[in-house]
Parts: C-alpha cells; sequence; structure tokens
C-alpha cells in the first residue's frame, strides 16, 4: 500500500501543481501552514484519484504472440511500407497482405503503423535508427533553429529595408502615401 501511495506520487504534474498551489497560497497571504496543507490537499487528492481511477501501466507484448509470418512483416511494417507495397515484395496477394496487417494490429492492441514499428524496436525485432552525431543533434536543436530562423528574418528586414530606400521615390511615385523617404 506505502509503495502504491509514493508511485501514484511520482507524476511530474501532481508535484507541479503542489508546488504553485503552495506558492501561491502563500504569496497571497496565507500562514505557511496552510500552504504546506493546500500543497498536501493537492497531492492528497491525487492519491485518491490513483486508487479511484487506476490507469494501469501499459503492457508491452512479448513477439510470441505473433506468427513467423507476422514478425516477418512487422519488419516491414517497421521499414515503413504499407500492405499494398509488401503484398507487391513478397509476391502476396493484396487482400492476404490487408488480413495480415490487421491481424497484427488487433493482436498487439495498436491503431497505427508506427506504433508497430515502436512495439518492434521495443521488444527487439527491429534494431533503432543509429543516433545522429553531436555535432547534427546541436544543428538540429530549437534554440540554434530559432536562432538561425530569427537572423534570416532579420537579414530579410534588413534587405526589403535598402531596397526600399534604393528605391523610395520610385515607389512614392506609385504609392504616394508611403512615408518620406530615409536619408
Amino acid at each position: 500500500m506505502i509503495i502504491r501511495i509514493f508511485d501514484e506520487l511520482r507524476d511530474s504534474w501532481a508535484l507541479a501543481l503542489a508546488l504553485v498551489t503552495a506558492y501561491v497560497s502563500y504569496n497571497v497571504g496565507a500562514p505557511l501552514w496552510q500552504a504546506v496543507a493546500a500543497a498536501g490537499g493537492v497531492l492528497g487528492a491525487r492519491v485518491i484519484a490513483g486508487f479511484a481511477l487506476p490507469l494501469g501501466r501499459p503492457t508491452v507484448l512479448p513477439p510470441s504472440i505473433l506468427t513467423d509470418a507476422e514478425r516477418r512483416m512487422v519488419r516491414l511494417i517497421a521499414d515503413g511500407l504499407t500492405p499494398g507495397l509488401i503484398a507487391e515484395k513478397r509476391g502476396l496477394n493484396p487482400l492476404v497482405a490487408e488480413k495480415t496487417y490487421r491481424s497484427i494490429l488487433k493482436k498487439l492492441e495498436l491503431r497505427y503503423p508506427w506504433e508497430v514499428r515502436a512495439w518492434a524496436i521495443t521488444v527487439g525485432i527491429v534494431n533503432m535508427p543509429p543516433r545522429p552525431s553531436p555535432l547534427r543533434r546541436i544543428l538540429d536543436s530549437t534554440p540554434v533553429r530559432a536562432t538561425l530562423t530569427a537572423g534570416g528574418l532579420i537579414g530579410l528586414l534588413w534587405t526589403l529595408f535598402q531596397i526600399y530606400k534604393t528605391s523610395c521615390d520610385a515607389f512614392r511615385l506609385i504609392w504616394p502615401w508611403l512615408p518620406n523617404c530615409p536619408a
């Protein structure tokens, strides 16, 4: 029972909400004991909700649930092939390939091909893709992309300003409402 309570308290959203509740309560003038009690109330509600409405943990089904033919098809699905392409590649009847595909989804209790790929990686039927190099990870990171995008936007605006500055008189002939030309 104690282990289950601690398991429910590992929910990062509940912990964050408890901290925010305590912080806001204390900063609006509540005594410290009331702020702590408010946070305890949030965590208590999380534990009660966890016992009353258990969501359960996802279960990874073993590969032995599938036949050999289905495991071969899982490898092809994980490579991104559709049942039609698999039928063409393997020389199967497209209806048989589609039926096998639906059987795989039903046995694994999945709905999408990407879920089949994730399952196949999890159980070791296919290998994970190679990890990108550190330089590629840095270049693909959000701050770097945002910086490059902002730099490109600034460069575009500067270029447009320079075009306007050099061609201002011509623009003002067409659109007289434009502001006076910069010096």
